[in-house]
């Protein structure tokens, strides 16, 4: 059997797939919604540019704007990321909540990421190593 890779090392590679699927979802976003930039996409909502809440065409993504920030899953919470457009660094809750939405899609190995979502103090010492507050 392969050697469990510790937390530290399941964060570490956590985070560098949040990053790379922020960048996937502002790509996306550029592309559907035809922007040369993604700080275009908030704008494009103040002028009713953008709809709040809608399915990307021919794909299983759906998005839902809040506040400064999109959710963007398939459906029941699977795959994608949550952002805010004005934090380009990530905290704990919204690296714990892509964490379940990558498990709810089966992205990442439920028996290495499941212990961490359902010990919190573990998840705490994690965190706290890889120095996200």
């Amino acid at each position: 059997m392969a050697d469990v890779p510790s937390d530290d090392r399941l964060v570490a590679d956590l985070i560098s797939l949040w990053y790379e699927t922020r960048t996937w979802a502002e790509k996306l976003l550029c592309d559907t919604f035809d922007l040369q930039h993604i700080d275009d996409f908030m704008p494009s909502l103040a002028h009713n540019e953008t709809p709040r809440t809608g399915q990307f065409p021919n794909l299983p993504w759906s998005y839902r704007v809040h506040g400064i920030g999109i959710d963007i899953s398939k459906s029941k919470n699977r795959g994608g990321i949550d952002f805010d457009f004005d934090k380009p660094q990530l905290d704990r809750w919204r690296l714990r909540e892509f964490m379940v939405k990558q498990l709810n899609d089966g992205s990442i190995p439920a028996r290495l990421y499941r212990p961490l979502v359902q010990d919190t103090d573990r998840w705490s010492t994690a965190m706290d190593a890889a120095s996200i507050a």
